[in-house]
Formats: C-alpha cells, structure tokens, sequence
C-alpha cells in the first residue's frame, strides 16, 4: 500500500479523557481526523443525569465529534441516538464493542455482536434515527475466531446502513496484554464497501508504517497513545510525508495547558479522576515516571495534585523540552 499524504488518525473513547478539555489539548497540536467522545450510557442521558451536559459536548471541533452511546435495551438506544443527533456533532457511533464484565452482563457493549438479527435491527433504526449525520459500530473480534460470523455481521450493519465500522482486534476474553490480531482488519475490510478503521497497539510511528503496508485499513485509531503523548497526531502526520520530521515538546507546558483546560471544560467535581488518570499515561514519557505517576494517583485533593506536578518540574528542569521523536 502506498503512503497518503494525510493519514486518517482517530483519537479513541477513553472513559475520563475523551472529552472537550483533552480534544481542545489535542487540537493545539493540530488536531486529528475524528474524535470518539467518551461513552455515553443510553439510559442516563435520557434520564438527564447530572453533568450530561459535559457528555454531550462536542467543542471545540462538533465537526470532528462522534458521539458514542452504550446500552442494552433498543428503544432507548435509538432514542439517545435521535437526541444527540440533533446537537452539533460528526456522527453516532454504537459500542459493540465493549468486553468490560458489568457492560457484557447486561447485554450491552459486544453483547450486540452475538445476534446478526438484532444488531441489523438496531443498526436500521440508528440510521432512521441519526438522519444525516454518520452512523457506525464500534465492534471487536467477538467470542472467537469465526471469519464468517464476523464479516455476516459487517455485511448486516453496511446493508443496516452504517457509514462505517471500527474494529478493535480482540476477542471478548482478551486482555490488553494479548497482542490485538491485525491481520482481521483487512479480512473485514475486504469484504465491505464501507471504511474500516483499525484500532489497537499504535503506539508507535514504525507502527503505524508497519500496519498501513502489511494490514492496511482506512484509518487507525489511538487511545493510549494519543493520551501519553496529545502531540502524536502532528508528529505522525508529518512523519508520514516528511522522512525525519521533528519539533520540540515542552512538558512541563503540556501539563500546565492539560489543567487550564481542564478546569475551563469540566466541573470541578471531575478534575482529580481526570487528572489522574491523564498522568497514568503522561508520566510514561520520563525515565522512572512510573514513581511519579503513583504519586499523582495517591493525590485526594486537586490541589495536592497541582503541588505534586509543581513540584516534580523544579526537580527535573532538564526533562522539560524534548524532541517528539526521543518520546516515541
């Protein structure tokens, strides 16, 4: 497969992170292609849960956001689906996805990849449903390695109506461990006429190189990646078309903007889990950061957290400018 100038490079639903704050840091950087919001449960924001509000938003690109809902029961499925459709958004996205217990116990998440019948069923109702902004499934592997179910299944949602698909090459019982499978994204795309996005392990530039010319799909998309480094996406894309291209990082102001925007996106009441969970990925960029990152997950209080970014940056001045390329 030969390169294109510009690949197209998803940023992953990642409870905690995949909201405005964190998409407004990415976009410093450039942005990226699209952006999967962090899951919305079906049910909780028919019922107006508090803080709705914060998980349907779309700023500070609407035109780049898919809403992903979750949930087990149809109706309410399709009824979200119509509800934030008619806010400034890219598309809908259901998570067929999902193998966490408690999502698969209640028949949602990859539950929906087990009946051919009843995910085309939804998925025609999505689609009747979402009108004119993009539909598509979030789907994994499935229980086992069944080609034929899996491209059934794909066949289903395109003639459903879907725009497209994204496959996170796992099975349900795999775990992030176990490597994800690529050689399933081209057995899927192969067979539909609809984009399939590749999602899983790219976490590298050589990476991504590696999976567009071995298994090639029609996008790629990075959860933990894009978290520990928000910059990738510029990085990547230059890289792409410019054999050795670089630019300077400086950490210590990703930080810095991490929490102004934080605090000007999300209610005061989420800004240590979020922070937290930013630094489990961030602090991977420094030698020994995983020291650093178990004491940010200790902090109770937002601003023993801040304390704590404070002071690691006085003690470690010479950690804070680095070329992208030394933090692959």
């Amino acid at each position: 497969m030969k390169l294109q100038p510009e690949p197209f490079l998803v940023f992953a639903p990642m409870a905690t992170i995949s909201h405005g704050g964190f998409r407004a840091l990415i976009e410093d950087w450039g942005g990226c292609s699209l952006y999967f919001s962090e899951m919305i449960d079906a049910a909780m924001h028919l019922a107006g849960r508090k803080y709705e509000a914060y998980y349907s938003d779309a700023s500070p690109c609407p035109e780049k956001v898919v809403f992903q809902i979750v949930g087990a029961d149809e109706d309410s499925l399709v009824k979200a689906a119509a509800s934030l459709s008619h806010l400034d958004c890219a598309g809908i996205d259901l998570n067929m996805g999902c193998s966490a217990p408690h999502i698969f116990k209640h028949g949602a998440g990859i539950a929906w990849m087990k009946d051919l019948e009843k995910a085309s069923r939804l998925a025609s109702r999505l689609r009747q449903a979402v009108g004119g902004k993009s539909l598509s499934m979030k789907l994994r592997l499935g229980e086992d390695e069944d080609a034929e179910h899996l491209v059934a299944l794909g066949w289903a949602l395109q003639e459903a109506g879907a725009d497209f698909l994204t496959l996170h090459p796992r099975l349900r019982r795999d775990h992030l461990s176990r490597p994800s499978r690529w050689e399933w994204i081209p057995i899927l795309r192969g067979e539909l006429s609809i984009p399939v996005v590749g999602n899983g392990d790219l976490d590298r530039f050589s990476v991504l190189r590696e999976r567009a010319q071995n298994t090639p799909s029609d996008g790629w998309m990075l959860g933990r990646r894009a978290v520990a480094a928000p910059w990738t996406f510029r990085y990547w894309t230059g890289r792409w078309s410019v054999p050795g291209y670089d630019f300077e990082v400086d950490l210590e102001r990703v930080c810095l903007r991490f929490h102004e925007l934080l605090e000007k996106n999300q209610p005061e009441d989420f800004w240590v889990t979020r922070s937290r969970r930013f630094y489990a990925y961030f602090s991977r960029n420094f030698e020994f950061g995983h020291r650093w990152g178990a004491q940010l997950q200790s902090q109770r209080s937002y601003t023993g957290l801040l304390e704590a970014v404070s002071a690691f940056w006085k003690e470690q001045p010479e950690s804070r400018l680095r070329l992208a390329s030394s933090l692959e």
